[in-house]
């Protein structure tokens, strides 16, 4: 009865810790996510030209819209400058989406291993506190404890008949008989 009582007990503390942790967790990852989102927003300020836009001559041809810096700016210029433009943010959204993937797989991992121990801690504990526990250690004591005397009563027979037969070499009548398991 006491055991449920404190085993009780410690899940009420247990959730707790766990409802604390989660918080946590939620609230430092939802830090994470604006720190990041401005990284990327800071970076491809920083690291990517966009003044090609504001450059840019525009006009229309009919239905079409066309834009250039200048007039020596042809369509194939103006189309590798937009397509370095946006390989360059594919490429440092990339690099963003690896260090959060490899932070994500940190934070799991550890969070895993911390709810496998807690959950492991909890499980030994509500084990050892079963019938089913001490069952299981007294019937594997036992067992110890039979092979164990059955082991010594050999050697203890062997060296009792190696006794007996220089006894009876000395010329000593010993009675009875052993008799081995």
């Amino acid at each position: 009865m006491t055991s449920a009582i404190v085993a009780g007990g410690s899940n009420g503390a247990n959730a707790k810790v766990q409802k604390t942790t989660f918080l946590v967790c939620f609230f430092a990852g939802a830090a994470g996510g604006v720190i990041a989102t401005l990284a990327v927003v800071l970076s491809i300020y920083l690291f990517v030209d966009i003044d090609f836009v504001k450059n840019a001559s525009c006009g229309s041809n009919g239905t079409f819209h066309y834009c250039f810096f200048d007039q020596a700016w042809d369509s194939g210029e103006y189309l590798s400058a937009i397509t370095t433009f946006y390989g360059t943010i594919i490429t440092i959204l990339t690099g963003f989406l690896a260090i959060l993937a490899t932070l994500a797989f940190l934070v799991v991992r550890t969070s895993a291993g911390h709810h496998a121990q807690e959950a492991m801690e909890g499980e030994v504990e509500r084990y050892f506190a079963s019938n089913a526990a001490v069952t299981s250690i007294e019937s594997k004591l036992g067992m110890l404890a039979d092979s164990m005397v059955e082991a010594r009563t050999r050697e203890l027979a062997v060296r009792l008949e190696t006794i007996i037969t220089v006894l009876e070499e000395d010329g000593f009548d010993v009675p009875g008989t052993i008799a081995t398991p």
